[in-house]
């Protein structure tokens, strides 16, 4: 099938690159921005130009395990066998000193012996939707996830536990950090929030998972932890804080935190570990702050009921802090009978 000159000439006018390929992948016709593209990347006019076969080039990338090469060779086969009427991904293509993404595009042309295959330049769109994307999971003042997302991730973590599996859950509470904010003011507070997530993120391995839950509250979720595990990195986590005060012009600022840990094995519901995990962290503030309590999910989580998830507490009253102490007196003298 040829193809007509009115529709070569239209093709030229547009700016999105486009070629046309037969069945074999051998390059038919391209446009000028397809052209332009070919020699800005390899300096080579000939290079994916007509006569050219496209799909040998795919497959010697697929080949080399580029694995937007192997899924564009499964889509472009796909089409050509009419398992579907169009395939399209996004890909990187990257330039020395530019990051791009570009969507690709292939649609049979008229009896089906031709194809079209489009390349757009997106990047503007896709790093403005993976903005928005980070904007919806990650706290915006620290880059951890947020609350929700960091309790989805503990909600999946729980389920997929077998009888087997160990897991540790820490609430982690910055002390006094009140005084931070009222001493030195909410810009300071907020470096601070940013130095000490860094050093939490620092003592975590690369399979655990932290999130921003509260105003100076933290979740780190220990998947493969068992409690003795758990206590040691949360300690490690303690001693990072506590070691490194934190500066701000000529000022130190001494900064520590108080960890909470539960612990489980097996199936556990996500929010009696973080109920559990809380517990122990009011115990922990009630000794003197500044140090590591552990806490068995099973023993705790009755007690634990009675109190407010980590995270959902919301900026605290006068009569709100009265009432806690009574709460927390309460607990402790539970805790204590256990």
């Amino acid at each position: 099938m040829s193809i007509a000159l009115d529709v070569v000439n239209l093709i030229d006018c547009l700016p999105t690159q486009i070629v046309v390929v037969d069945a074999l992948g051998t390059i038919q016709v391209t446009n000028r921005s397809w052209r332009r593209f070919a020699v800005e990347n390899s300096g080579d006019p000939g290079h994916l130009c007509e006569g050219v076969n496209y799909f040998d080039i795919c497959q010697k990338a697929a080949t080399d395990n580029v694995e937007e090469a192997i899924q564009a060779i499964e889509g472009f086969h796909d089409v050509i066998q009419e398992k579907c009427t169009q395939f399209e991904m996004i890909y990187p293509c990257h330039a020395p000193t530019t990051r791009r993404w570009f969507q690709l595009r292939f649609v049979p042309y008229g009896d089906g012996s031709l194809f079209v295959m489009t390349h757009e330049n997106i990047t503007k769109k896709y790093c403005a939707e993976r903005k928005l994307r980070k904007l919806a999971y990650a706290d915006p003042l620290t880059g951890l996830l947020n609350r929700r997302s960091i309790l989805r991730k503990l909600s999946k973590v729980t389920g997929d536990l077998r009888p087997v599996d160990e897991l540790c859950v820490t609430v982690i509470d910055v002390d006094h950090f009140k005084n931070i904010n009222d001493t030195h003011g909410h810009q300071v507070g907020d470096h601070a929030l940013r130095a000490i997530s860094s050093r939490i993120e620092a003592c975590l391995r690369s399979e655990d998972m932290l999130g921003r839950i509260g105003g100076e509250e933290f979740l780190a979720i220990l998947p493969r932890s068992s409690q003795e595990n758990g206590v040691d990195i949360a300690e490690r986590i303690r001693q990072s804080v506590a070691m490194h005060p934190f500066h701000v012009d000529s000022t130190q600022i001494p900064l520590s935190v108080t960890l909470g840990v539960a612990h489980c094995r097996g199936k556990a519901a996500p929010n009696e570990l973080i109920k559990s995990a809380d517990a122990a962290l009011y115990q922990g503030k009630r000794a003197g702050r500044n140090q590591v309590v552990p806490c068995s999910a099973k023993k705790i989580g009755a007690i634990a009921g009675t109190l407010t998830p980590a995270g959902s507490r919301k900026r605290r009253t006068n009569r709100d802090l009265a009432s806690e102490r009574l709460s927390e007196a309460s607990l402790l003298k539970r805790l204590m009978s256990h």
